[in-house]
């Protein structure tokens, strides 16, 4: 809450930076941060208004909860190669940010990690080849993300992870995944490609108003369709 603080020199010897350490620091433009830093607290940046670019060593394990979340000038974030977590809601309302690239070893990334990164257009995570679980709503209301190509070897899918995504036009469902989230693509009114592994389930309102999908192929392992599946899907042809 140190309102007017507009630069921080941090020591070298820092390791960690605990939760809400610099939290609504509103004018905090830049802060270095050290090559012994291993970790980020939850919140430790949140609602930092000012600050514009982050770049973290490779000693950087983990990010913490709403870290950065609504970071609102933040344009440019470097990962370092050795994070393995990205908490919920990490990057949330970081309305700036246009493209992120997910370190290869990350097995987590939160529910709402990203969400509402309105000028997201691109995100690097194909070769996150442990990425094993992708929290709900992740990539909520990113409009700007046109296309994603997901790990194969992601299973768990949290619910809505592209749900207001209205730019998305094609995405192809990693084959560990039997079962489509409930809102998957909920809103995403240009998608008109999906591929769909051999899943027995696709979920609850997982379709709902993509308005300019005209096919769509359903594998024959798909033994349950949620209700509103493919609610006001205008366009589907068959």
């Amino acid at each position: 809450g140190c309102t007017a603080l507009e630069k921080v020199v941090l020591p070298e010897a820092l390791t960690d930076i605990y939760s809400y350490a610099f939290r609504d620091c509103a004018a905090l433009k830049d802060i270095p941060f050290p090559d012994s830093l291993t970790g980020l607290g939850s919140r430790s940046f949140q609602n930092c208004v000012s600050l514009s670019q982050i770049k973290l060593s490779d000693t950087v394990t983990g990010i913490g909860g709403s870290a950065f979340e609504n970071c609102l000038s933040l344009s440019s974030a470097t990962l370092g190669k050795n994070i393995s977590v990205i908490g919920e809601a990490a990057f949330a309302e970081c309305v700036l940010l246009k493209e992120i690239s997910i370190p290869d070893k990350v097995n987590t990334i939160g529910k709402e990690a990203f969400d509402g990164c309105e000028l997201l257009e691109k995100v690097n995570i194909s070769n996150a080849s442990v990425l094993n679980s992708l929290g709900n709503y992740a990539f909520r209301d990113c409009k700007s993300l046109t296309s994603l190509d997901l790990p194969s070897e992601l299973a768990d899918m949290g619910d809505g992870i592209f749900k207001g995504c209205v730019s998305i036009n094609n995405v192809v469902v990693p084959e560990a995944v039997l079962s489509l989230p409930k809102e998957t693509f909920y809103g995403c009114t240009s998608l008109t490609d999906v591929v769909l592994p051999d899943l027995y389930k696709i979920g609850e309102s997982s379709f709902v108003n993509c308005t300019s999908l005209t096919k769509m192929n359903i594998p024959d392992t798909v033994n349950e369709i949620g209700k509103k599946a493919f609610s006001g899907c205008t366009s589907l042809e068959s």
